[in-house]
């Protein structure tokens, strides 16, 4: 998809970037060159384009035990409320000399 010459974007900084050409396409996605207003800067601006679209969604069944440890695992509608050290006896602090 290729953006037109005064198509506006904004960078992490909400700063405007107005598309001056496109320079350039590869697989992931399409390069622009862009200019700041305010500052005069230049800057290349590269889309990348949506990776996912030709894969094919797949539903995947767990069991109750597997949901639990993989919302577990990956923090997902959990929350910890305490946690707790588990002790081991040093052995060689026993140890005579």
């Amino acid at each position: 998809m290729i953006i037109n010459k005064g198509t506006v974007f904004y960078n992490e900084y909400d700063e405007a970037l107005i598309v001056q050409e496109h320079l350039g396409s590869g697989s992931f996605g399409d390069v622009y060159r862009a200019s700041n207003p305010t500052s005069n800067e230049v800057f290349a601006v590269r889309t990348i384009s949506n990776l996912f679209e030709s894969i094919e969604p797949k539903l995947i069944l767990i069991d109750g035990r597997a949901l639990a440890e993989y919302m577990i695992d990956f923090d997902l509608g959990v929350s910890t409320t305490a946690i707790y050290q588990i002790k081991q006896v040093d052995l060689d602090y026993f140890v005579e000399e």
